[in-house]
């Protein structure tokens, strides 16, 4: 493994070298931010070697520093830590995207795309460029894809290769950037109607490009409701657990209109979500559950003076937030680990039903993806643990024993930013083997799963 990954360093290493550096960071500097993000790292996290042995984490942080032997950009420093950060197997512990880029105005490839099989394939382009859905690219500026998709992969956190793969689909642009240097002009090499053919593409701007990575209706809302009158349906496309006040009044008015207009039949959309405030997962769950319920058996926390420094200054996970009072934290010692149910009273309480008179009593279901993550995974383990309706979809990327509650820290020459779990959550029911995702109850293709899901319904009608 070592070997492998080794080879797979130098690489990025020497595809740097192919674009103009801008503001370079003295190797010095480099591997302090290097060390310093290890420090971090085992200050923070409840057990950094969960998933691989602290020898082989050492190694690969001798190993990186010994490939730096000059000054580098932000951009390698950011291939360095990323690669780093994923090696820890936690999804929640990576390094953030170089702000860099948003001031930067780069133009990038004109095309989405889909990994299967270590090849990748279009699922959207922009009109007009010659090349069409499911065209299979075999090279991109002379690179061949299996190499750009094994050294994508390595850099990107996550606890499921599956999920690994949802995230180079999310950031396919920003890492051809950074690991090759690929901007404005694209020479693309690809498979299409069982011919082999080749065109360099111009770039388009990087909104256009999320704009149409987010779907053919471009919905980039954080929840948004829609109604089908003939099948009696609502569907929920929740596609981030954030803004808990603006949350509660959607809910409100959703399941007031399902309930006047006779709707039986309610899908909540977790495909695009991966995941933010769980408590929003409560609110949902107040109208669909029949049953009091508890989304985690129990929260492991590790308090550090980082965690500590943050509440003071009122940069805090929201999760934290609502779990943690600064006067019980701050009486810790650094370095404890403790159960936050028998510290802080926090969310391993079961929630009791409220009195309300527009609870839902008919059909749900829940989409997922590979994507699914985070609090939208522990949703969809909580729905399914209750049997609140039925899973339509992909295996969610996050898992039933998972890490999170990610604490900000940033590094103190390059600014690099790193996200670190300070907690461990066990979802309701999960025990120390629960190292995979919610499994679907129908597993089909996620960008099948809506109409499988309606011809489901029909068929019931």
């Amino acid at each position: 493994m070592i070997q492998r990954v080794i080879i797979i360093i130098t690489f990025i290493l020497i595809s740097l070298t192919g674009y103009s550096q801008k503001k370079l960071i003295s190797r010095e500097k480099a591997i302090q931010d290097i060390d310093t993000m290890q420090k971090y790292i085992e200050e923070m996290h409840p057990n950094a070697y969960a998933y691989k042995s602290k020898e082989i984490i050492e190694n690969l942080y001798k190993k990186v520093k010994s490939e730096i032997t000059d000054s580098i950009s932000i951009y390698e420093l950011y291939n360095y830590a990323s690669y780093l950060t994923a090696n820890y197997g936690d999804g929640h512990l990576s390094t953030i995207f170089p702000n860099n880029w948003n001031r930067e105005n780069h133009l990038v490839i004109p095309f989405t795309i889909e990994i299967s099989n270590q090849k990748i394939y279009v699922t959207k382009h922009i009109d007009g460029i010659g090349i069409f859905e499911n065209a299979e690219i075999i090279k991109i500026n002379g690179v061949q894809i299996n190499e750009i998709v094994d050294t994508m992969l390595v850099s990107r956190s996550g606890e499921a290769l599956h999920f690994k793969k949802e995230m180079v689909k999310y950031y396919f642009p920003n890492l051809l950037y950074s690991i090759y240097g690929f901007d404005n002009k694209f020479e693309v090499l690809f498979k299409q109607d069982n011919a082999i053919k080749t065109l360099v593409l111009d770039g388009i701007d990087y909104q256009s490009y999320l704009k149409m990575l987010n779907g053919d209706d471009n919905n980039t809302l954080d929840f948004s409701a829609k109604y089908f009158k003939v099948e009696k349906i609502c569907l929920i496309d929740f596609r981030e657990f954030s803004d808990l006040e603006r949350f509660t009044t959607f809910l409100d008015t959703v399941f007031n209109k399902i309930k006047r207009d006779s709707i039986n039949n309610l899908i909540i959309d977790l495909r695009n979500n991966s995941g933010g405030n769980s408590i929003l997962g409560d609110e949902l769950f107040q109208y669909i559950s029949k049953t009091d319920f508890t989304q985690y058996d129990k929260t492991i926390l590790k308090v550090s003076s980082h965690l500590k420094s943050l509440w003071t200054s009122y940069y805090l996970p929201q999760g934290i937030i609502d779990s943690i009072t600064v006067n019980e934290l701050l009486k810790l010692p650094n370095g404890i680990i403790v159960r936050t149910d028998t510290v802080f009273n926090d969310d391993e309480e079961i929630v009791k039903l409220n009195e309300i008179s527009n609870r839902f009593y008919g059909n749900v279901y829940v989409l997922t993806s590979n994507f699914t993550f985070s609090s939208a995974a522990d949703f969809a383990w909580c729905f399914k643990h209750y049997n609140m309706g039925k899973i339509i979809g992909e295996e969610t990327g996050g898992w039933g024993l998972c890490y999170g509650d990610n604490v900000y820290a940033e590094l103190p020459n390059s600014r690099l930013a790193i996200n670190v779990s300070c907690k461990l959550f066990y979802n309701i029911g999960a025990t120390e083997t629960s190292t995979h995702g919610v499994i679907p109850d129908f597993q089909v293709k996620s960008e099948d799963a809506l109409d499988y899901v309606i011809k489901i319904i029909e068929e019931n009608e």
